[in-house]
């Protein structure tokens, strides 16, 4: 997939120059869904709800990005979701937000 970028060359107009990148180096890890060609889910969910039970109960966003192995961003993106779901629950203290996750009803 080429990416295009707007360059001004002074003295004319506007040019137009595309840069030819592989994709494995746009989404690095990612599968693409045969039929929909839509990336797949790297991360499960399960994954980040493990991440906040495997730190006793409460985790910082960080901690779990660590333990996970993703970025701090997408780490709270999954966990605002899943907060939303009811799978985990926050709170602020101080500046940062801690994550906690109710026990299993197995």
């Amino acid at each position: 997939m080429p990416l295009c970028a707007p360059v001004k060359v002074k003295g004319s107009g506007p040019l137009r120059v595309t840069v030819m990148v592989p994709e494995s180096q746009l989404m690095p890890n990612a599968d693409r869904d045969d039929e929909s060609g839509k990336y797949t889910e790297t991360y499960r969910p399960e994954a980040f709800v493990d991440a906040v039970r495997e730190a006793d109960g409460f985790a910082g966003t960080q901690d779990v990005a660590d333990v996970v192995g993703c970025s701090y961003e997408l780490a709270y993106k999954r966990l605002r979701a899943l907060a939303d779901e009811g799978d985990v629950e926050s709170r602020k203290v101080a500046n940062a937000r801690v994550w906690s996750a109710p026990e299993d009803d197995e």
